[in-house]
């Protein structure tokens, strides 16, 4: 194990200085466990080790591999910097990242891969740090400027993911969540047979996830509701029919672990901010 180790990550332009802010908001963020984040006069994100907090790390960038655990930490440590910008998102990714993975082990997929999928939805809406907060957290509907730069986010998380190469597969699982299998999603326009199951899984996820919440401009749906219109949208081709119908099957358990993951993503949001979640 390395003791003390820095790892460098290139942001997209239009990340940097978001991501920079985004890192002052969240009140000892940097400094949870025995990693800190910040940013360098490149615009790069520099992640820090150490074999205990507040040790610095080498002033010069040391390479080091992240096995599934490192890589699931450091998803989460993302997880905050993206979800506690705002209450209305202080739980969104956690329980994102609950719904997939149940799905995904529902599914068929490896323990390995249900782990990765965890890890994709802790990281599917990073590209959301270069989105102001208040539009996230506007109260009436959107113009038509403010939805482009919100549908921006999708292509911003591609693209900072994409720095980490060996992160290919979790990349596509994470960042295509707003695709439609008939080719009417973003950012890419992909469709059918271009969508992977990962990525079809986490589409399911983030609308079920949203759906459940409470926002700005709506109240949050129970959970049959929010299923009757993942359900709408899987008859009218934008989700695969297939990962709606296994939510349906095991609705009350995918549930469960959704409301137990943001429910401890909302005591982690209160303690880190003093106030809890929307």
């Amino acid at each position: 194990m390395i003791p003390h180790a820095t790892y460098y990550v290139n942001l997209a332009p239009a990340s940097q200085q978001v991501l920079a802010r985004s890192l002052d908001t969240v009140p000892a963020v940097g400094y949870r466990g025995k990693r800190w984040l910040t940013t360098t006069k490149g615009g790069r994100l520099r992640v820090g080790c150490a074999s205990a907090p507040g040790t610095p790390a080498s002033a010069e960038p040391a390479e080091f591999r992240l096995d599934l655990e490192g890589l699931l930490g450091l998803a989460d440590l993302f997880r905050r910097i993206i979800d506690f910008r705002s209450p209305f998102t202080a739980t969104h990714s956690a329980g994102v990242a609950a719904t997939a993975a149940r799905l995904a082990c529902l599914a068929g997929l490896s323990e390995m891969e249900c782990r990765m999928m965890r890890a994709a939805g802790y990281l599917h809406d990073i590209g959301k740090l270069a989105v102001p907060a208040e539009i996230l957290e506007k109260p009436g509907p959107l113009t038509k400027h403010e939805f482009n730069i919100i549908k921006q986010h999708a292509f911003h998380s591609y693209r900072i993911i994409e720095s980490l190469p060996t992160l290919d597969v979790v990349n596509r699982w994470a960042s295509l969540h707003h695709e439609r299998l008939d080719g009417r999603g973003y950012p890419f326009h992909y469709s059918g047979r271009e969508l992977s199951l990962g990525s079809r899984i986490m589409s399911v996820a983030d609308v079920f996830t949203a759906l459940t919440e409470q926002r700005p401009y709506r109240h949050a749906m129970e959970a049959a509701k929010a299923l009757d219109v993942v359900r709408e949208l899987g008859c009218a081709s934008a989700l695969d029919l297939e990962i709606v119908s296994l939510l349906a099957s095991h609705l009350d358990e995918v549930d469960a672990e959704r409301r137990a993951a943001q429910a401890a993503a909302g005591e982690d949001y209160k303690a880190s901010t003093g106030k809890g979640p929307a």
